[in-house]
């Protein structure tokens, strides 16, 4: 019966943790949702500039949503499992830092 309950509870811990991260996109997305609009203005290149400045950001909202999403699992990690955190950490900072090199 507690098995049950503990698989349960990881399973529901997860399933937060997506939704975060899912939130945190959604989030970002729409903070950054006003370049593409504004590259749309532009009179001569806006038929080239446009999809690629959309993509630039959803791939920046991506890197970004996922190096927080991250950084936050591995503050919540610190106490229990170190190692595993510090390792996330470095991803966090990885995915974090990626889309801007």
């Amino acid at each position: 019966m507690i098995s049950h309950l503990l698989q349960k509870s990881r399973l529901f811990t997860r399933i937060l943790r997506a939704a975060g991260g899912l939130g945190n996109f959604i989030g970002f997305s729409a903070c950054l949702s006003f370049l593409p609009a504004i590259s749309a203005r532009i009179p001569l290149v806006s038929s080239i500039l446009g999809p690629l400045v959309g993509l630039a950001t959803s791939i920046s909202a991506v890197g970004i949503s996922l190096g927080l999403t991250s950084a936050v699992v591995a503050i919540a990690w610190l106490r229990f499992r170190p190692i595993i955190s510090v390792g996330l950490a470095i991803l966090s900072g990885i995915g974090f830092l990626g889309p801007f090199y």
